[in-house]
């Protein structure tokens, strides 16, 4: 049986593979890296943590971290190209003007676009950097 600092237990685990839903699921992590996911009995018979967290009620959804996002300009993105990117001052020329045409249901839209991206493509926590609206 293979150490790992860390299992955590849960009544469902979600995974991004096809997505998947394992119930009575486990997650093995050893220095911080997923070794292992899946249905707690196969888990549990193939590693020891040195700590367990049992979540026998909770849904757990290993994931990814984005720690820099505007989640209100989401519905630039298909505006701006490289070649806009490159042209200096975006901030002023692009991005202050188009975030002061969002009114409250746009950017409250675009959060929720943004978040369900975010989500689709496994990231399960993230930092809003900083947008116009916030708590719209």
């Amino acid at each position: 049986m293979e150490r790992v600092d860390l299992i955590i237990r849960a009544r469902y685990v979600i995974t991004m593979s096809n997505p998947m839903v394992i119930e009575d699921g486990a997650v093995a992590v050893d220095n911080g890296l997923i070794k292992a996911v899946g249905k707690a009995s196969e888990v549990l018979s193939q590693y020891r943590g040195e700590e367990v967290i049992d979540r026998g009620r909770h849904i757990l959804m290993p994931g990814l971290i984005d720690a820099h996002t505007h989640t209100q300009q989401v519905l630039l993105r298909s505006f701006i190209n490289d070649e806009r990117l490159a042209l200096p001052p975006i901030w002023v020329k692009l991005l202050i003007p188009f975030e002061d045409l969002l009114t409250d249901d746009l950017a409250r839209l675009s959060s929720l676009v943004s978040v369900a991206a975010m989500a689709k493509n496994g990231i399960t926590y993230f930092i809003e950097a900083g947008a116009p609206r916030l708590g719209s």
